[in-house]
C-alpha cells in the first residue's frame, strides 16, 4: 500500500505508466522530490493490475505504449477513476494527437525529453484548481456593478447613469 499524500505539502498521488525504464526512473525521482506520492507502471495492463484507481490524483501516460496509444485508453481510465487528472507525454507530438489530447481533457499535454520544472508547474497548477474545486468557489457578487457599494450621494448618481434605451 503506497503512504497517503499530504494535503499540507500540497502533495499528490501520482501515477506514472512509461514504457522508458529511464524516464520512468527519472519522473519518479523528480516528483518525489517534489514531495508527491509516486506509483511506477511500465505498461497500461500493469497499471491497471496494481494501480489504487480511486486514489490517484493525476495519470502522467507516455502516448506511445506497448499496449497502445493513450488517446485510445483515456476514455476508459476515466471511468475507472474520473477524480484524476491526465497528463500525457510523448516524444512525438503532432497536430492530430494534441487535438484528441484536448478533446478529452487531458490537463496538459508535454513534449519529452520532459522539462522538470514545466512538469512540476503543470502538477501544481492541477493542484490549485484540485484546491479550489474541493473548498469551493464563491460565486462572484456583483453588487459593485448594480452600484450597491457606493454611498448615498454616489448611489443617486449611479443611478442617473441609466443605460441608454435601445433604439428599435
Amino acid at each position: 500500500m503506497a503512504p497517503e499524500p499530504n494535503s499540507a505539502t500540497n502533495s499528490l498521488y501520482l501515477l506514472v505508466i512509461e514504457d522508458d525504464q529511464d524516464t520512468r526512473a527519472n519522473l519518479g525521482d523528480i516528483l518525489r522530490m517534489d514531495g508527491h506520492v509516486v506509483a511506477l507502471y511500465s505498461s497500461i495492463a500493469e497499471a491497471l493490475q496494481h494501480a489504487e484507481w480511486p486514489k490517484i490524483d493525476v495519470l502522467i501516460i507516455d502516448r506511445n505504449l506497448p499496449d497502445g496509444r493513450a488517446e485510445t485508453w483515456i476514455p476508459q481510465l476515466k471511468q475507472i477513476a474520473s477524480q484524476m487528472d491526465i497528463v500525457v507525454v510523448t516524444a512525438y507530438a503532432d497536430l492530430d494527437s494534441s487535438i484528441q489530447a484536448l478533446r478529452e481533457r487531458v490537463a496538459d499535454y508535454l513534449i519529452k525529453p520532459i522539462n522538470p520544472e514545466g512538469l512540476l508547474a503543470s502538477l501544481h497548477a492541477i493542484r490549485r484548481t484540485r484546491v479550489i474545486g474541493r473548498e469551493g468557489i464563491r460565486r462572484p457578487s456583483f453588487g459593485h456593478v448594480r452600484g450597491d457599494h457606493l454611498g448615498p450621494s454616489s448611489q443617486r448618481k449611479y443611478r442617473t447613469l441609466q443605460p441608454f434605451p435601445r433604439r428599435t
